[in-house]
Formats: C-alpha cells, structure tokens, sequence
C-alpha cells in the first residue's frame, strides 16, 4: 500500500490516497478485534458452517462476502476508535505516560 502513496499522482489520486490511508493503519486493528478471544467464541466460531452446504463457487463467493463484511466491520470499529482517541488526545497521554515510565526504568 505504501508504494501507491510514495509515488504521487502516479497510480492514485490525492482522495484514495487518504482512503488507503485510513484503511491501512486501521487493519491491524481489524485483526486485533477479529482475534479477540470472545469475539471469535461468541460471534465467529462455528457461525459460517452452513456455507458448507453450497456448490463450491457459491462457497467462494460466499466465504468472501463474509471475509470482506468481517474486514469492514472490523475497519469501521477501529476507525471509530482511532477517532475517539484522538478527540479525547489519549493516543498523546498514554505515549507521554509510558515514555515518563520508560524512562524511569532505564535509567
């Protein structure tokens, strides 16, 4: 992803640029929500077994309608946090805080 935004004006423009942007740091956090332990107990496991019955290029399509609707629930989660935490500045209290007791610790 980063290669599309280190090349300006060259495969995207300056809109989906933001729009990778956004998206990319907010997958890790997609994977952190999807890999929760309760998360994959109570809403993902066992949940998509009936996709089994299909032919199988209904189950392709299907298994990737389920993955892209994970992906986006989970993105649109994150994104709401990172927006959260930005309005309330905690990203900047917690980086401040646990550099103060970084610091305490190695010295």
């Amino acid at each position: 992803m980063k290669l599309f935004l280190a090349i300006p004006n060259t495969f995207v423009n300056k809109f989906w640029a933001k729009v990778i942007q956004k998206w990319s740091v907010a997958t890790f956090g997609v994977y952190l929500i999807h890999c929760h332990i309760y998360i994959y107990d109570f809403l993902i496991s066992k949940r998509f077994s009936c996709l089994t019955v299909y032919e199988p290029y209904w189950f392709v399509l299907s298994a990737l309608g389920v993955t892209i609707g994970i992906f986006v629930l989970c993105g649109t989660i994150e994104i709401i946090r990172m927006g959260i935490f930005k309005a309330f500045q905690i990203d900047k209290r917690l980086t401040s805080k646990l550099g103060m007791f970084l610091d305490k610790i190695l010295q």
